[in-house]
């Protein structure tokens, strides 16, 4: 019974010291993505009336969120990584707050699907150029389904270092 219910994106549940566990979510409609659980701290709705938009910052910065009386940025994390921009105007959006090194981000996603596990040595390095030069600095390396997709995994310490966070000094 439990195999009828196993994750369309992964097997089972961790049977080796190496294996790891992944939070799934969409980018964008089309792309799915993967960050380890332990650089995740919550997994958050937010009303886009609630972030306060900040002037003069990349398209993908949103604005900031009170969360548990912390600012905390709000990036669209598919136009952080090359894709188009999403229009959340009205609505309510859905973040998962990163973390690394005692900073702490939201970002901003389609829909957050599942956990899922793999094993370490499942995770490909990205060749030179096989992907957006947006996503590349953020880019762990990807796995492969077994139906061919592709899924994505994020690097959260790269995306809370980006440049575009480093105060000109």
């Amino acid at each position: 019974m439990a195999d009828e219910r196993k994750s369309i994106l992964t097997a089972s549940k961790p049977t080796q010291v190496d294996n790891r566990q992944f939070l799934a979510f969409a980018v964008t409609p089309e792309t799915v993505a993967l960050v380890p659980v332990e650089q995740v701290v919550e997994i958050l709705s937010a009303a886009t009336a609630e972030i306060v938009p900040l002037p003069q910052m990349p398209e993908c910065v949103v604005g900031v969120y009170n969360w548990r009386g912390e600012i905390l940025w709000m990036v669209d994390l598919g136009a952080l990584l090359g894709y188009d921009s999403a229009d959340y105007a009205g609505q309510t959006c859905t973040a998962i707050v990163v973390h690394a090194e005692g900073q702490r981000l939201g970002l901003i996603v389609t829909q957050v699907e599942e956990t899922v596990w793999y094993a370490q040595d499942q995770i490909q390095p990205a060749p030179p150029m096989a992907f957006a030069s947006e996503l590349e600095p953020f880019l762990q390396g990807y796995l492969l389904k077994e139906d061919g997709s592709t899924l994505l995994v994020l690097d959260a310490p790269a995306i809370l270092h980006a440049p575009l966070w480093q105060v000109p000094r």
